[in-house]
């Protein structure tokens, strides 16, 4: 049976992440579940949603743990999306640690190596690591191509594995896309 919580709004890009033994659900409308599988210490958390969210037009998602903290995509206000932090039992809202201008999509927000990572962009999405405070833009595109698409796949205790997707040029022998596997440590240098 269910763990003795009301019913909340999944949505498509719904997440969840894990701190010690405890499981965080995050809904689309901003409504944070924890449990640690038992119907007495499953509760729902203050809402994580920013103010300025609109729960019927915006969703949350991508929940991922980093250092005890959870990080989430969601809108900014007036703006395009962001990551924002959140610290489990602080009792502090959640804050944004990196902006991304309207139009941006953000995807697959991924931790590894002590960084987080997230592919973003419009027409192309290249990936972004994240110390947790500051991003710095990832190479991920060294033959100079503008229409690549980074997402990533898996991500260990040292490194993210991503694919990129890469049109090849019309006049090459070889038209098409060309897929890619990519690992990186968060650096520049490390990445290949």
């Amino acid at each position: 049976g269910a763990l003795g919580h009301a019913a909340f709004h999944l949505g498509k890009k719904s997440s969840a992440a894990v701190i010690g033994s405890t499981l965080y659900v995050l809904g689309a409308d901003g409504r944070l579940i924890e449990t640690d599988g038992t119907a007495a210490n499953t509760r729902e958390l203050p809402s994580v949603a920013p103010q300025h969210l609109n729960p019927w037009t915006s969703e949350l998602s991508d929940l991922t743990e980093l250092n005890g903290d959870l990080y989430f995509v969601g809108p900014q206000y007036l703006a395009g999306l962001g990551v924002y932090k959140f610290a489990p039992g602080s009792g502090v809202a959640p804050a944004t640690v990196s902006t991304f201008p309207e139009g941006a999509e953000l995807e697959h927000l991924r931790a590894a190596a002590g960084r987080l990572f997230v592919a973003a962009g419009s027409s192309s999405k290249e990936m972004w690591s994240f110390d947790g405070a500051n991003g710095s833009m990832l190479e991920v595109n060294p033959n100079g191509n503008a229409s690549s698409q980074a997402s990533p796949i898996a991500a260990t205790d040292t490194h993210v594995f991503f694919s990129v997707n890469r049109d090849i040029d019309w006049w090459s022998a070889s038209e098409g896309t060309q897929q890619e596997l990519w690992v990186s440590d968060g650096t520049s240098a490390g990445t290949r």
